[in-house]
């Protein structure tokens, strides 16, 4: 990705970023019957005796095995 790529996207993520943060705060967010997940303050006003915290992965044992002879040398990197 060129430099003139990256300055581009950060001013644009920039410009989001503040656009968003000047919705005011005083004023009701309607969510209606949506899930939203909780990653950030947007919709919290305050946390007293609590935090933000994600779960933690715990071990569950091998998900996946490599057991083709082509998938051995070619699978560097795998999420699940």
């Amino acid at each position: 990705m060129t430099n003139s790529v990256r300055v581009i996207l950060l001013s644009v993520a920039g410009l989001v970023a503040a656009l968003a943060h000047s919705r005011g705060t005083g004023s009701v967010i309607d969510l209606a019957s949506r899930r939203e997940l909780m990653v950030d303050r947007f919709l919290i006003d305050r946390l007293e005796g609590t935090s933000l915290r994600l779960q933690t992965p715990r071990p569950g044992g091998v998900a996946l095995t490599y057991d083709r002879p082509w998938e051995d040398r070619f699978s560097f990197y795998t999420t699940v």
